[in-house]
């Protein structure tokens, strides 16, 4: 291989080796970030349940008071298990839920604009919390998670458990 190109390939790899570290820290953020949102808005609405309903029935959504409740401690858990990367493949799923209703009543132009002017789709206040909860569901929370710790634990107690079985 010319020394040219060894030398690109190199740097190449420190690069992606330093932005493969920037990921966990910009998924921390990013987690971080929206889950606090995410917590603020799901105590906003189990803080003022009556006034909540009443928004949510002139949605048109069936049992608002019931769904006050729903929502806002899918909002209030699912912002701590996203803010602190817990339960990461399970955790995104009710709060996608969430904000998908959120999108077809309470931002139903924001929603139908998906298809005819993306950016107003884009512009609602459910994508951020959609976005974050969907890649935090299909890439994981990252290494700064508590994911990541009770993962190192549960692998560090199998080794062991392997290690002593085999001695046996």
């Amino acid at each position: 291989m010319h020394p040219y190109l060894n030398r690109a390939r190199r740097y190449y790899q420190l690069l992606i080796g330093l932005l493969d570290r920037l990921r966990d820290a910009l998924f921390l953020v990013i987690r971080l970030y929206f889950g606090y949102k995410l917590i603020l808005s799901g105590q906003g609405k189990l803080a003022n349940p009556d006034e909540t309903a009443t928004y949510f029935r002139d949605l048109h959504i069936p049992l608002p008071e019931l769904n006050v409740y729903m929502a806002g401690a899918t909002e209030l858990f699912g912002g701590l298990f996203l803010a602190f990367g817990l339960a990461s493949r399970l955790a995104p799923l009710p709060v996608i839920g969430t904000m998908l209703v959120a999108y077809m009543t309470a931002h139903s132009d924001q929603w139908a604009a998906f298809w005819t002017n993306t950016p107003i789709f884009f512009k609602a206040p459910p994508f951020a919390y959609l976005f974050t909860a969907a890649m935090v569901l299909v890439c994981g929370p990252g290494r700064f998670s508590l994911d990541h710790v009770v993962g190192r634990f549960l692998d560090r107690k199998e080794g062991t458990a392997a290690h002593v079985g085999a001695t046996v």
